[in-house]
């Protein structure tokens, strides 16, 4: 979500990022060789999801402040500080694309070209795969 990756991965061990890496790609590799697989997942209002998120991970935010000391003593700074960060640093179209990212890219399951009828409170999407 965050196009400051170089200091989110200060937070995880490079062995950690490593071993959760291959363990995501061994999954992927059991489901994608599936005959069928089940897929269920929920869809959120982007616009609260972005600022969920901005402010759910405010410690990111803060690592790339260290930089400026001047953040922590002025308020003003800080603020300046954070809009700049949800200006710049934030990846607004991460939710408006997160169905191309997860599920075309690992599935080829191509969610928005088919019908959806909005009177439904779900969606049920079939082909050869799912």
């Amino acid at each position: 979500m965050y196009h400051n990756k170089k200091d989110v991965s200060k937070f995880f061990d490079f062995k950690k990022r490593t071993m959760y890496r291959l363990v995501l790609n061994k999954r992927k590799r059991i489901l994608q060789k599936r005959d069928n697989i089940k897929i269920v997942t929920l869809v959120r209002d982007p616009i609260a999801t972005v600022f969920s998120r901005f402010f759910q991970d405010l410690h990111i935010q803060f690592i790339e402040g260290k930089k400026n000391d001047a953040i922590h003593r002025d308020m003003d700074v800080t603020y300046k500080h954070l809009e700049h960060c949800f200006d710049n640093y934030l990846n607004l179209n991460y939710f408006a694309n997160w169905f191309d990212n997860e599920l075309k890219r690992n599935f080829n399951i191509d969610v928005l070209r088919q019908e959806i009828d909005n009177t439904q409170p779900f969606y049920t999407f079939s082909n050869e795969k799912a």
